[in-house]
């Protein structure tokens, strides 16, 4: 006969009661067959991405896009290389050939 300890007896009876419990409630509305059949694939919202995909892709472009902006202003005002018009010798600080 086995003798099981007041550990094992513990250990067994948390399984026991943790696979008791609900986990996240669902409606039945939820796993009715017009609502499965309504959408497949209630986790994408494109053909292949997620809201989560598309709200961190999003994120990415906007920033890279202002930085883009900082860049396209100063050469704008032609802040970005020194004018090749003096006719004495120059040399660029902004560290990018010419």
């Amino acid at each position: 006969m086995f003798r099981f300890g007041p550990t094992v007896m513990t250990a067994t009876a948390a399984m026991f009661l943790a696979g008791c419990g609900t986990g996240t409630k669902r409606h039945l509305d939820d796993v009715r067959y017009g609502t499965i059949m309504h959408n497949l694939t209630p986790e994408l919202a494109g053909l292949s991405s997620s809201q989560d995909d598309i709200r961190s892709n999003s994120a990415v472009v906007g920033n890279m896009n202002l930085r883009m902006a900082s860049d396209d202003l100063v050469r704008m005002w032609l802040m970005d290389k020194p004018s090749i018009l003096t006719p004495y010798p120059t040399f660029s600080s902004s560290h990018q050939p010419q």
